[in-house]
């Protein structure tokens, strides 16, 4: 099951009327079998959400966005399965348009600094398989169009 909503404020007065909300909700429940037991399909969340905020007016655009998704499945290790763990994570950018043709660009990424925690579940009992600590993520880039 899959839920989309866009709603662009283009009701309110200027300059408030670039603001605008993006959501999507994705619900999965699928299964497969591994080693003879039943689990999610390989990289697939039960739950999968992003919400975004954002601002285009003019030659300024802004957005913000929360994604979220559910622990996957990803794979095995001699046979045993082993999982991601559930992440959130906030992403922020902005652009301007100096010219028709030349836009600055700033993004920054997982500004929550969320880490990936990936475990073995052996029977409820859960067990480090690794753990990355991802950070921030600061990109800035200018675009050009012909």
């Amino acid at each position: 099951l899959e839920l989309t909503y866009q709603q662009p404020f283009t009701f309110l007065p200027q300059p408030f009327d670039g603001f605008g909300v993006l959501a999507n909700l994705t619900l999965s429940d699928s299964e497969g079998t591994v080693n003879g037991e039943r689990q999610a399909l390989q990289g697939q969340s039960d739950v999968t959400y992003n919400l975004v905020g954002y601002y285009e007016r003019g030659p300024f655009a802004a957005r913000a966005a929360w994604s979220y998704r559910d622990e996957f499945f990803v794979g095995t290790d001699d046979g045993e399965p082993f999982f991601i763990d559930d992440r959130g994570q906030l992403d922020i950018s902005a652009s301007y348009d100096v010219t028709d043709n030349i836009s600055l660009t700033a993004d920054i990424l997982n500004v929550n600094s969320e880490d990936q925690f990936t475990f073995y579940d052996r029977n409820g009992t859960v067990l480090n398989r690794a753990f990355q600590d991802q950070g921030r993520v600061f990109v800035f880039g200018v675009r050009s169009q012909f």
